[in-house]
């Protein structure tokens, strides 16, 4: 294929357009279907394809077809590459291979923790998983503003609504609407009385850093700014936890947990009795799960439900430490008023426990300070126990027996 012929018109991709959405806009600037596109204009890595269903060049083409596209438009290997959900491995998803399910979803899904504290996700056995990706076809959604905008020409399609990871669109606000379509074109709306609807701000804004996300590689977060693998995972993690069964948590985190849905104005897990996981719901149960997802990261970041998790501290912004201005020149020192003095206490507490999730000698040294009059065992594992509730690994912390041999 080295040498091919530079095709003289080729669009380029969209930020976030899906492989087969540029296809089409491709072949539409020669007047062909993606089908002869791609079946008989590729040289060598035509027949590469075989039977393969067109439709699933979304998810995993043929290397030689990725190649064959960069000779012929200059687009880079990477860029189309990335159009792919196989190009989304290893940064965005850990693997394609679904036989590593429940290895992959303890790394992926409970590795780390948002609203619950680390270490008490429910092990799960799952033989065949892969996250985000059901086990059914490619979804085909579109926006109806973006249908209408293209005013007769191919509209372009985000990669991300070909799986149940957003629920609207970033632009217009609106949900996508399952469709009828071909290689990314839109042909029919599902629904014939299909009527536009706008999505809750709450999931717009999730929606809007996802996509952020998958254009850029970067989502902005209160906290700081992370990769989209973060993000990705840290969304994945919250639509487990929002998904967890009531009954197994702490009295403190099944009120977190029914807030979130409450403010929804629905059930606890959208009246689920089995569990599932997120991927093997259907769609109106997974919007219901996106739902709950993006209010918990609304609750979360304005402080209404605390958040004992790893990745907690990613949607709080970062607090900076007043700086002392220093005496007034030969005026008397007033002391600080009790209830500010208190304030940046707790503020202090919160900021060394955060800093005590990470770092096994501050999470000693805290131990310490708080037990120092305790008068027994008792009392020392309540204050230990309790610590761990706010999210410090146990391993951290050492029983009274370990403390009093370490010396």
């Amino acid at each position: 294929m080295t040498g091919a012929a530079r095709w003289p018109l080729h669009p380029q991709p969209e930020a976030g357009e899906a492989l087969s959405s540029w296809l089409i806009r491709v072949a539409d600037a020669y007047g062909m279907t993606p089908g002869q596109l791609v079946r008989h204009n590729l040289g060598p890595a035509s027949f590469e394809l075989g039977d393969q269903n067109l439709s699933d060049l979304d998810m995993e083409p043929p290397p030689g077809m990725l190649e064959a596209l960069h000779e012929r438009t200059g687009v880079p290997r990477d860029q189309l590459a990335s159009m792919t959900i196989a190009g989304w491995v290893p940064w965005l998803l850990d693997t394609l291979d679904p036989t590593q399910g429940t290895a992959a979803f303890e790394t992926y899904v409970q590795q780390d923790s948002v609203i619950l504290p680390p270490g008490r996700a429910i092990k799960r056995d799952l033989p065949i998983w892969r996250a985000w990706l059901p086990d059914r076809p490619m979804m085909r959604r579109a926006c109806p503003r973006c249908i209408d905008d293209a005013d007769g020409e191919s509209a372009v399609f985000a990669l991300a609504s070909r799986i149940p990871l957003t629920i609207g669109c970033p632009k217009h606000g609106y949900r996508l609407e399952a469709m009828f379509g071909s290689l990314g074109a839109f042909i029919a709306w599902e629904d014939k009385d299909m009527v536009p609807t706008p999505t809750d701000p709450r999931v717009t804004a999730m929606d809007r850093r996802t996509h952020e996300g998958l254009a850029t590689g970067t989502v902005s977060l209160p906290g700081r700014a992370v990769h989209v693998g973060a993000w990705l995972r840290l969304l994945r993690t919250l639509l487990d936890e929002v998904n967890t069964p009531t009954s197994t948590v702490r009295p403190s985190y099944r009120s977190n947990l029914q807030l979130v849905w409450q403010t929804i104005g629905r059930s606890p897990r959208a009246g689920q009795i089995r569990w599932r996981p997120y991927e093997c719901l259907d769609w109106p149960a997974q919007q219901a799960m996106l739902h709950a997802a993006a209010a918990a990261v609304d609750l979360i970041e304005t402080g209404r439900i605390p958040a004992a998790g790893t990745l907690a501290p990613l949607l709080h912004a970062q607090q900076h430490p007043a700086v002392y201005d220093g005496d007034p020149p030969h005026h008397r020192i007033d002391p600080a008023p009790a209830t500010t003095v208190w304030q940046a206490a707790m503020t202090s507490i919160r900021d060394v426990i955060g800093i005590a999730r990470q770092d096994a000698g501050t999470a000693r040294q805290l131990l310490s300070l708080l037990t120092c009059y305790t008068p027994n065992e008792l009392a020392y594992s309540r204050i230990r126990g309790e610590l761990i509730e706010t999210g410090i690994p146990s391993e951290l912390l050492p029983t009274r027996d370990q403390a009093a041999r370490s010396g």
